[in-house]
């Protein structure tokens, strides 16, 4: 229990950033933009891992609290690889998905070829890939909830044009209206900052599974979209607790794993009761 009241503030960060990535992820996915943000993903990695190569060359000491160089190259390298995604892939719609495997596969390279020219980094590309969120400063903790905060009024706010929009982009490929493309570009940079930040504190692995469980799971459960959003609300801050205390009684094992751990095993209950209750 003295462990839990000292990670007390991990804890509710890291239990708000699940359910705000759970919110946004929902509608990325009904967008099918599920495997465009895999490639941000990666992308974001790749750019940590220059930005430490970047503060080595230039004798800049790392920092592991608030905004330092791997974040800001981060951001760069990764606006700048998804434009040329974009601009390749605007006249070879037809072909977006073998260019974006492409894409990914190159950077999955490179991110073994940078750790091979420098194996002293390999530990930033765990980190990238994990993260730890235990080891995460109160600055990074109190901007994370800043951000997740005010993202959350946005998304309550404008929540009937991100749905209208997703629904224009799942069904359409393009938003049918001309008006609100200002609320299209600024959800996506919401999603590409709470990526950066949370694929910087907490890895990959626990950044995609709680923006994309969610709706994976809801295709088994048959989930209406405001029951999709109690699920989240619910069972993603839930993961982080249950996460959290395993990682306390067995030392070692890497906390963001246990939490997508966790969210799984949660979804896979519903999914059996639901199945249970419909045979009864």
């Amino acid at each position: 229990m003295e462990l839990i009241g000292f990670y007390l503030l991990n804890i509710v960060v890291g239990a708000i950033l699940s359910v705000i990535l759970g919110l946004y992820g929902a509608h990325v996915v009904a967008r099918n933009k599920t495997i465009e943000t895999i490639l941000l993903g990666q992308s974001i990695q790749v750019g940590i891992l220059l930005g430490v190569i970047l503060g080595k060359l230039l004798h800049i000491g790392h920092n592991d609290h608030g905004l330092h160089l791997e974040i800001i190259v981060s951001i760069l390298f990764t606006c700048l690889l998804y434009g040329g995604y974009e601009w390749v892939t605007k006249s070879k719609k037809h072909a977006k998905t073998p260019i974006l495997v492409s894409f990914y596969t190159f950077l999955v390279s490179l991110s073994y070829l940078i750790v091979a020219i420098s194996p002293q980094i390999e530990s930033h590309m765990v980190k990238a890939f994990l993260g730890d969120i235990v080891t995460a400063s109160r600055l990074e903790l109190y901007v994370i909830m800043a951000l997740s905060l005010i993202f959350a009024v946005y998304f309550i706010v404008k929540q009937d044009r991100i749905k209208l929009q997703s629904f224009d982009l799942s069904s359409f490929g393009h938003l049918v209206s001309s008006t609100g493309r200002a609320d299209y570009v600024f959800f996506n940079l919401i999603v590409l900052s709470l990526m950066i930040y949370s694929i910087h504190v907490l890895g990959i692995v626990f950044t995609l599974s709680m923006m994309i469980f969610p709706i994976t799971i809801s295709q088994f459960t048959k989930l209406t979209l405001n029951k999709l959003y109690l699920f989240i609300a619910l069972f993603a801050p839930s993961s982080v607790v249950l996460g959290f205390v395993m990682n306390i009684q067995f030392e070692g094992l890497p906390t963001s794993s246990l939490m997508v751990m966790s969210y799984l095993g949660f979804g896979i209950v519903l999914i059996l009761i639901q199945k249970m209750i419909a045979k009864a």
